[in-house]
Order: C-alpha cells, then structure tokens, then sequence
C-alpha cells in the first residue's frame, strides 16, 4: 500500500470529514485574501494620488508666491526712481510695496556699504553689510534670499533681495524686503486630509518653514527638520513612502520646488487605510465564523456517520464470532449505510440458516 494512501486510512472519520471541509473552504477563503490584496492596491494608488495632488498644490502656491515676490522686487529695482538711490524718490516705492502686500514687514534699500539708503517703516539708517544676502548681492546674484528670525519681529521670516543696476551696469545698492511665511503657513494649515493629514514645508537646510500643526513653526528658532522620517525613506514611483512617527503609522509624499524647499504631506496609516483594515477585521470573522462552523459541521456529520457505521461494524464482528441474534439497526435508511445494514442483515440470515442447516445434518 503506498505511503499517502497508509497515512490517509489512519484518519478517524472525523478527521477526513474535517479535511475535505478544509480543503472546499479554502477556495473562498483563498479569494477573500486576494480580494483583500487587490483592495490594498487600488488604496494604495488612491491614497498616493491624494498625497501628491495635496503636496504639488501646496508646491505650485509657494513657487507663485514666491515668483511674485521676486518679480515685484525685480521690477521696481529697474525703476528711475530706484536707481536714483535718493531716499525721497525711493520712500513712496518702499512704502507702496509694504502696504500693496500685506505679508511684507519691511522693504528698504541699501548703499553698496550696507547702510540703508531708506526704509518703508521711517526708522534710523541701519547696516546690512553682516547679513548673508547683501553679500550675495554685492557678489554679483541677482536674487539673494535668506531665511532668518526677524531682528524686529522675531518671527521667522523669508528676505529676498535684487541688486540695483547703475547706468554702467555696476551694482549701485541693494532692494529687499522681509516677507512674513502667513500665506505660506496659511496654505500649508488648509490641507484638508482626513482629521490626521497635515503638511510640512521645510527649506533646503531641512528648516521648518511652515506646518499645518499649531504651533510646530518656534518663533524664535528655526527648527531643524533635516532628519525626518520622509526625507530617509526611498520614495518609489507613485507610492507613497511609509515609515513610523511617534509609535504610529505614518504615509507620506514629498515634491522639491524650484527654489529646493521640500513640501511633505502625511496622514496616519490607520486613518489612511480605515477601508482597509475594516475590510481585513471583517474578513477574520468571517475566516473565525467559517472554520469554526466547520469544525462543528464536521464534528455532527461525522457523529451520524461513525455510530451507525461502528454498529454495523460490531454488529459483523459477532456475525463472524457465531453471534447470530444480533439486531442489525439502520436497515430502513435509503443511502449508502441503509444498504450496508441491508446487506449485512442478509449476511446475518444467510450465515443463520446456513449453521441451522449443518445443524439438521449432524
């Protein structure tokens, strides 16, 4: 006898009942989980599809706001009034820029030393000659930007600066202005993303410039962000990238703009794939309600199949002792064990008259 076909006649009833359920449960089983696997796919693309559309919205506002403020700079830096370097024709410039856009805190001009030449708020000359984008300037950029804590202010705050062109194309003195992150931060705190999705913009030193959460952006520091998770983790094609962030899921899409800050927009896994993880408790009680039915399915089929069936069986074992009185049960079923107690009731009768017969001869 073959080995498989050994270890297959050694199970109880029970056991190759439970089996044979096994197996016939499996297919739906094996269907729901991939079933489930598809489901992750389709939320996975969906979910990285609302990351990207949010943190590209968000990259394209910073860009323009960004695009204007330059292009404001650039020309009003070109104008007569500018290049005059007189504090009086400059003043009514100064002063329209700060009042045109309510984000600017300050706008002035500056001598190639650094000392102002005027200023949109009317307070004392200062120097600028120590500060990072009137270097840049004097070194000949043609837009200088810094981000600083505001002397003043003592917020964070996005300087951009343009050089002042002479007639003989020599630098003639610096225009600048101190622009407030409040649209920024504004745009960033509008990200509608679930009740956990947020966002962040950082500079290109990993400096928090703007966040969606209240109170992330310090007023008097700019907070290094250069090791956060989602500027570790690989982004791979168009899905999201998936890391931990206080003990919690996290997924997450990040965009480089052009001036090389790093939007970053994240949600909680749990939030994100709430469709998701139902779908997979559902399924487990379903799997737990199936198995245990059929376990209990099993045990009954098996408990009407094994008592007849071992009645019969010792019902043959006295047949083949001489024990001829026995009463065979089950003969009134019509499936197969009906038949079997049928048969073996015909035994029993066949096997008596045949020893009443010896019996007559001796």
């Amino acid at each position: 006898m073959p080995q498989e076909e050994s270890k297959t006649s050694g199970l109880s009833i029970f056991q190759k009942i439970l089996l044979a359920m096994m197996l016939i449960a499996f297919a739906p089983i094996g269907g729901m989980w991939y079933m489930t696997l598809q489901v992750k796919e389709y939320l996975t693309q969906e979910i990285s599809l609302n990351l990207t559309t949010v943190s590209q919205g968000l990259a394209t506002k910073a860009e323009g706001w960004w695009d204007m403020n330059v292009n404001a700079l650039q020309q009003n830096a070109a104008s007569p009034d500018m290049l005059s370097m007189d504090s009086a024709r400059q003043s009514p410039i100064l002063k329209t820029l700060a009042g045109t856009y309510d984000w600017v805190f300050l706008a002035f001009t500056s001598r190639p030393d650094g000392v102002n030449v005027s200023r949109s708020d009317d307070k004392p000359p200062m120097t600028y000659a120590d500060r990072a984008y009137f270097k840049q300037v004097m070194q000949g950029h043609r837009l200088a930007h810094e981000l600083v804590i505001g002397r003043t202010s003592g917020k964070p705050m996005l300087v951009l600066a343009v050089p002042i062109m002479g007639p003989d194309k020599t630098v003639a003195g610096m225009l600048a202005f101190s622009a407030m992150l409040k649209n920024l931060t504004e745009a960033v705190a509008s990200v509608n993303l679930g009740t956990t999705g947020t966002a962040l913009v950082l500079d290109p030193m990993g400096r928090l410039v703007a966040s969606g959460r209240r109170g992330a952006v310090a007023e008097s520091m700019l907070q290094d962000m250069s090791n956060h998770p989602a500027l570790r983790v690989s982004q791979l094609g168009d899905r999201p990238i998936e890391y931990e962030q206080d003990q919690k899921g996290v997924v997450a899409r990040t965009i480089k703009t052009k001036q090389g800050w790093t939007v970053i927009v994240q949600q909680d896994y749990d939030e994100a794939f709430a469709p998701l993880l139902s779908a997979q408790k559902d399924a487990v009680v379903v799997v737990v309600s199936a198995l245990v039915l059929i376990v209990v399915l099993a045990l009954s089929l098996s408990r009407r199949l094994a008592r007849p069936i071992c009645e019969l069986t010792k019902v043959a074992e006295n047949i083949s002792l001489g024990k001829l009185d026995a009463k065979v049960a089950e003969i009134l079923r019509g499936d197969e064990i009906g038949a079997l107690a049928r048969a073996i009731e015909r035994l029993r009768v066949s096997v008596q008259m045949a020893f009443e017969r010896l019996r007559a001869k001796t």
